[in-house]
């Protein structure tokens, strides 16, 4: 018995997000997808906020009713597609599908096709995007089936994820690209390149990034003092965590504080 698959294309959209930009947590009602042909960053979904990194060439899935956030450490552009889809008697995709690096020209190609649309579309527009929506979700739906893509994602991908991972669980210790590379397994002048080329930004540039990002929530969320927040961050003092910080956000760690106690 064949398995009956159902998509109803509801709307598309582009995005060109800053630096820091930080997208709160929502839902959908539909399935949202997210392509992202430039800029990196992190999402955390569900009640547990378990956290993927996405870079240049990713797509993220996400099903219906998921929270999610999203968090960009360099600027970058998202495409968003928005369907309705069952496949049989489950919505689709029954959890996050994430492609580190999304190949296939045909399903970019439609997708951004999908992210330009004309205020008010004839029926028969209406007819050709309703059919892109469904070969986005069918070419999604092979490569999600296609085992080499879901246990072993380019060797490349494996590195940056594993660099990003690092970074973000070493804020207080990592001190150059000699200490990313190490914990990765590369050359230094290996590990600079291949960032940039798969990132679009320098290491040193993610880390400072997320070490401000680190800031913003300790300001938001806790007591802490600017001593204590600049050694939990990794920056050398409270002065130097004042610089980056407003050269970064135009703002000082009092000003942010005092935003989130309003």
């Amino acid at each position: 018995m064949q398995t009956q698959l159902d998509v109803t294309f509801v709307t598309g959209f582009r995005q060109v997000l800053p630096a820091g930009n930080q997208c709160g947590f929502h839902t959908h009602d539909c399935t949202e997808i997210v392509y992202h042909p430039s800029g990196s960053g992190t999402t955390r979904m569900g009640t547990d906020l378990s956290e993927l990194h996405f870079a240049p060439g990713s797509l993220v899935a996400y099903p219906p009713g998921l929270v999610h956030d999203q968090r960009m450490a360099t600027e970058g552009v998202d495409c968003c597609v928005i369907v309705r889809c069952r496949l049989g008697r489950r919505s689709w995709p029954g959890r996050t599908l994430h492609i580190p690096v999304l190949c296939d020209p045909c399903i970019i190609k439609e997708i951004l096709s999908l992210c330009v649309l004309p205020s008010a579309p004839d029926e028969l527009k209406q007819c050709l995007y309703q059919a892109r929506g469904t070969a986005v979700v069918c070419g999604l739906l092979a490569e999600e089936t296609n085992a080499e893509v879901a246990a072993c994602p380019d060797l490349a991908t494996v590195h940056i994820q594993k660099a990003l991972r690092y970074i973000d669980e070493h804020l207080q210790t990592v001190a150059s690209v000699a200490d990313v590379a190490q914990a990765v397994g590369l050359s230094g002048e290996h590990m600079r390149h291949l960032f940039v080329r798969r990132t679009g930004d320098t290491i040193s540039h993610y880390l400072v990034a997320a070490r401000v990002r680190r800031a913003t929530d300790l300001l938001r969320h806790t007591t802490l003092p600017l001593k204590a927040i600049a050694a939990v961050c990794g920056f050398r003092n409270e002065r130097y965590l004042c610089a980056v910080y407003k050269k970064a956000t135009g703002r000082t760690p009092g000003q942010q504080r005092q935003i989130g106690r309003d």
